[in-house]
């Protein structure tokens, strides 16, 4: 049986075969972060599967999920993170993207993930120290407002689908800065970029993600 870095070659070398992986900084920081110490209770090969992963529900309904690797593989593409970024990452989940955030702007950027739930966001925490990403800041919050005292970002990326494009996301870019956002009604995620006053839309790609929650 294959380990968990064979593992984790295999599935970015297929993504870069696919034209999903384009760049090496995404393709390193897919290699480094070990996404089955973010996962609870699967096998290696089941981890790195290019699939979605529940990780939490409530009855009949999915809270949490880690998003199919592809997918987290475009969403980081579409952010254009350099060394030295800041990052406001909203829906934190078991933290495996917020490690991937991490890689791409290490060892001088700075990460914030908010997430809604308490319980979920302990579990980030102490997996993302465990993992070696402790200077990854989890707060707990309603993501939607965004962090106003750290702003302003180089990227916003929101790992759930939002009803609507929050203003305080827009507000809280930087100059060049890009949101990049899953939308509920349309099953994309649309990339926002900050050109001096005004924010434009410069990509969309489709996407189904669980629906942001509020407090």
């Amino acid at each position: 049986m294959q380990d968990d870095a064979e593992l984790r070659e295999s599935l970015v070398h297929r993504l870069v075969a696919d034209g999903v992986i384009r760049t090496p900084a995404v393709a390193q920081a897919m290699r480094t972060v070990r996404r089955h110490r973010f996962i609870p209770a699967v096998d290696l090969p089941t981890a790195y599967a290019d699939e979605s992963i529940v990780v939490k529900t409530a009855g009949n309904e999915v809270l949490s999920t880690i998003s199919q690797p592809r997918m987290v593989a475009i969403m980081l593409e579409l952010c254009r993170l350099e060394p030295g970024g800041r990052v406001l990452e909203v829906g934190t989940g078991t933290g495996y993207n917020a490690a991937l955030l991490f890689e791409l702007v290490a060892p001088h950027g700075r990460v914030t993930s908010m997430e809604i739930d308490a319980g979920l966001a302990a579990v980030a925490r102490a997996t993302l120290a465990a993992e070696g990403y402790a200077a990854v800041r989890v707060l707990v919050g309603d993501g939607a407002t965004g962090m106003p005292a750290l702003a302003p970002f180089d990227a916003i990326v929101v790992t759930a689908a939002a009803d609507e494009v929050s203003p305080a996301w827009a507000e809280q870019l930087g100059s060049n800065g890009r949101l990049v956002v899953p939308l509920v009604d349309r099953n994309v995620a649309v990339t926002l970029e900050r050109r001096g006053p005004d924010i434009v839309t410069v990509a969309t790609v489709p996407a189904h993600f669980v629906p942001l929650r509020h407090c």
